[in-house]
C-alpha cells in the first residue's frame, strides 16, 4: 500500500512526500525481513530520486534492487534494469553505453517474462540511450516500436474492457431473468396460497353453516319433543282428573 502511495505521490510530483513514503515502506520491509518488498520500496525510492535529478542516490539504490532481484529471481528485474539504463543515459558521456547495455538486458528479460509494459519501458529506455549516444535513427526506431506496443497494449486493454463489459451485461441479463423467474414463482405461490386460503375459508364457512343449521334443527327438535312431552303429561293429568271425578261422583251417588 505504501509503495503504491509513493508511486502516486511521485506521479503527482509530490517528491518529498513520495520520498518519505518510500523510506517508510523500506523500513517496514527491512524490519519484517521481506526482501521482495524491500526491493520494491528501494525501486520506488530510486524512481523518486531519479525524478529529483539525484542521480548518484538513484543509481546506488537501483543497484541494490538488482542485487536483491538476482538473489530471489524477482519479477521486478526488467523495471530495475530499465531504470538503471535511464539513470546512466541521463548522466551522459560513457553513461550512454551503460544505458544501452542495461536497456538491452531489460528488453531481453521482459520479453522472456512476457511483460508487455516492461517491454515498452525497455524500448523507451533504448530510445533514451541511443539519443544520449547521438544515434538519432536508432532512437527513433526504438521510440516507434514503443509507441506501436503502446497502441497494441491499449487495444488489448480496450478489448478486455469490452469483453468484461459484455460479460457483465450478460451476467446482469441472466440475473434479471433469474429475478423475473423467481418473481413469477413467488407470484404463483402466493396465488396458490390465496386459493388454498379461500378454499379453506369456504370449507370452514360451510362447515360452520352446517353446524349452525344442525344446532338449530336439534334445538327445534328438542323443543318439539319437550312440547309433546308436556302436552302428553297435561293430557294424562286431565284424564286422571276426569277419572277421579267420575269415581268420586259414583261413590257419592
Amino acid at each position: 500500500m505504501l509503495i503504491s502511495r509513493a508511486q502516486t505521490e511521485n506521479i503527482l510530483r509530490q517528491r518529498d512526500k513520495a520520498e518519505a513514503t518510500a523510506r517508510t515502506s523500506l523500513i517496514f520491509a527491512k524490519k519484517a525481513q521481506m526482501p521482495y518488498f524491500q526491493a520494491l520500496s528501494l525501486l520506488q525510492l530510486s524512481n523518486v530520486h531519479f525524478s529529483q535529478k539525484k542521480l548518484p542516490e538513484a543509481l546506488a539504490e537501483v543497484r541494490e534492487v538488482i542485487d536483491i532481484g538476482k538473489k530471489i529471481k524477482g519479477d521486478f528485474l526488467p523495471s530495475a534494469l530499465t531504470l538503471q539504463s535511464n539513470i546512466y543515459s541521463a548522466m551522459g558521456g560513457e553513461g550512454g553505453v551503460l544505458g544501452l547495455e542495461n536497456a538491452q538486458k531489460a528488453l531481453e528479460l521482459a520479453q522472456k517474462q512476457g511483460a508487455l509494459e516492461d517491454v515498452i519501458s525497455a524500448q523507451d529506455a533504448l530510445s533514451n540511450a541511443y539519443t544520449a549516444l547521438g544515434k538519432t535513427e536508432e532512437a527513433v526506431q526504438s521510440l516507434r516500436k514503443a509507441e506501436a506496443l503502446k497502441d497494441s497494449l491499449y487495444s488489448s486493454e480496450k478489448t478486455r474492457d469490452i469483453a468484461r463489459m459484455e460479460k457483465d451485461a450478460d451476467f446482469e441479463a441472466e440475473r434479471n431473468q433469474a429475478r423475473l423467474a423467481q418473481a413469477q414463482k413467488d407470484a404463483a405461490a402466493a396465488a396458490e396460497l390465496d386459493h388454498q386460503k379461500t378454499t379453506r375459508n369456504g370449507l370452514l364457512g360451510g362447515l360452520l353453516a352446517v353446524l349452525a343449521l344442525s344446532g338449530a334443527g336439534f334445538y327445534t327438535f328438542r323443543k318439539r319433543q319437550k312440547l309433546r312431552t308436556e302436552r302428553r303429561e297435561a293430557e294424562n293429568r286431565q284424564r286422571i282428573a276426569r277419572d277421579l271425578h267420575d269415581e268420586v261422583g259414583s261413590t257419592l251417588s
